[in-house]
């Protein structure tokens, strides 16, 4: 499937089963500079985690947690952001790519 309009292209390609990570990566690598990922939790990605307002007591321990978004105080020594936070998030994140 593809989406194209003045200033856009995006082409969606079908995949058995979940995309490997490296090979996505690679591809879109060349010609952006910053990649969010959602999803691959037991990647050796540095991750966010987003919680909502009735997040686990026990929160959960996926490899390079850096942060947390959540509505409510939560049991962590990792930094917590509000939603609402997003310079703050952005910044953060520009700090964990040392561009800060």
């Amino acid at each position: 499937m593809a989406l194209a309009a003045p200033g856009l292209l995006q082409i969606n390609r079908a995949t058995l089963g979940e995309p490997q990570l490296a090979a996505a990566l690679a591809e879109l690598a060349p010609s952006v500079d910053l990649i969010l990922v959602e999803g691959y939790k037991t990647s050796d990605l540095p991750k966010i985690g987003v919680v909502g307002p009735n997040a686990p007591v026990a929160l959960p321990e996926y490899p390079r947690m850096v942060a947390w978004i959540s509505p409510t105080p939560l049991a962590t020594d990792l930094p917590i952001f509000a939603p609402f936070q997003v310079p703050e998030i952005g910044r953060f994140i520009q700090t964990q790519l040392g561009c800060r």
